[in-house]
């Protein structure tokens, strides 16, 4: 390797752990959600929304300043996603409330929302390999989003406390980060880019769209509400992993799932998800953990690997020209699907009870999954992307 390619893979690098420290803020409070909600007086409901309100922030970033990092440049875009993303890990450090969560949740989703595109694009310009840009940031975030739990999780056995030491860790990466961002290069810009960049979904894709919603409600539920389960049930030191388990085991499978046909991948995790959400909330009734990360783990292959990948491929083939509307389109349902459905549960465990309301969530889960096979079955077969 020579000296310029080394100094390639340095800039690359960089990119990817902005991206990875952008997204792991995101999760990063999960393990206090009821501890802050207890001392606040919220119930379920009320904290489900505020898990919700990540979506807020993030959605109208993605669609109406999709293009910002074209016409105000790479670099700067991607300070201001760390610069959002720091300030939700400061808010909480200065008051672990859940009105401050409420804050919080939103700058995280604008600081997600500014980083996903942003570092795509930026990677796409840096690298000479760009066919694995798609691994890098698939990595980076995935990645990103389930180790904050987790290291909250672990700094929470060091020492119990409101504020713990994750807290902490992740503005001092952050900062280190944003001292080396400015020495990156800056790419040029395109004045002429569109800001605004509205979903798309194409003629033939709402089915793939439908699958996700499922697949990506499912990861809502464990994020959001499992962990009061959990700790009512005096497993709550075992949310991080959970958490982690939900979201980061996706990475593993994305090779595998590349290489099968759209509808394969699709229909595989089709499965998963149901057989994650019967592993849950029979851990969860019992008591068993086992039983508990088994479906985490079920969820995270599905969720973030087949149902996902499979998806996402399908949408881009239909896509033709009209691609980069087409994925916004797919991650618009995909977020829906990870907030809607929580909120939902949430409220409606506030009247009936978490456990009767996640056993209706089930049926219904299981249900939509069987038509959602069914008409699968009926969808032409469509060439591996």
């Amino acid at each position: 390797m020579n000296a310029e390619e080394h100094h390639m893979d340095i800039k690359v690098f960089l990119v990817i752990s902005c991206i990875f420290i952008v997204m792991l803020s995101v999760n990063l409070e999960v393990p206090l959600y009821q501890t802050y909600a207890h001392a606040s007086g919220y119930g379920t409901g009320s904290t489900a929304f505020v898990f919700a309100t990540y979506v807020l922030g993030l959605l109208p970033t993605m669609f109406f300043l999709g293009g910002i990092s074209d016409r105000a440049g790479r670099k700067g875009t991607l300070i201001a996603a760390l610069s959002f993303a720091m300030m939700a890990t400061l808010v909480m450090m200065i008051s672990p409330t859940m009105s401050a969560l409420w804050l919080a949740r939103i700058l995280q989703g604008i600081g997600a929302g500014l980083s996903l595109g942003t570092g795509t694009a930026y990677l796409m310009e840096l690298t000479d390999k760009p066919h694995h840009v798609p691994v890098y940031t698939g990595f980076a975030t995935t990645l990103g989003i389930g180790s904050g739990a987790l290291m909250t999780n672990l700094s929470l056995f060091y020492r119990n406390t409101n504020i713990p030491v994750s807290y902490w860790t992740t503005v001092m990466i952050t900062l280190l980060c944003l001292f080396f961002v400015p020495f990156l290069p800056e790419t040029k810009k395109i004045l002429t880019s569109k800001m605004t960049r509205l979903p798309h979904f194409p003629t033939g894709t709402v089915i793939y769209s439908a699958t996700i919603i499922v697949a990506w409600s499912v990861t809502g539920e464990i994020i959001a509400l499992l962990p009061f389960i959990l700790e009512n049930r005096h497993l709550g030191a075992w949310t991080g992993t959970m958490v982690f388990l939900a979201i980061s085991t996706g990475v593993l499978v994305q090779p595998l799932a590349r290489r099968l046909s759209p509808l394969h991948s699709i229909k595989t995790g089709m499965l998963l998800v149901s057989l994650s959400f019967l592993f849950l909330f029979v851990g969860t009734w019992h008591g068993m953990i086992s039983l508990v990360l088994i479906g985490a783990t079920l969820g995270g292959i599905s969720s973030f690997g087949f149902s996902y990948i499979g998806g996402l491929s399908a949408v881009i083939h239909a896509s033709r020209n009209e691609t980069a509307r087409a994925v916004s389109g797919y991650f618009l349902s995909a977020y829906l699907g990870l907030g809607v459905p929580t909120i939902l549960v949430g409220s409606l465990g506030r009247i009936f009870g978490l456990y009767s309301s996640l056993f209706t969530y089930g049926i219904f889960l299981i249900f939509i999954n069987a038509a959602l096979w069914i008409r699968i079955n009926s969808v032409e077969k469509l060439p591996q992307i």
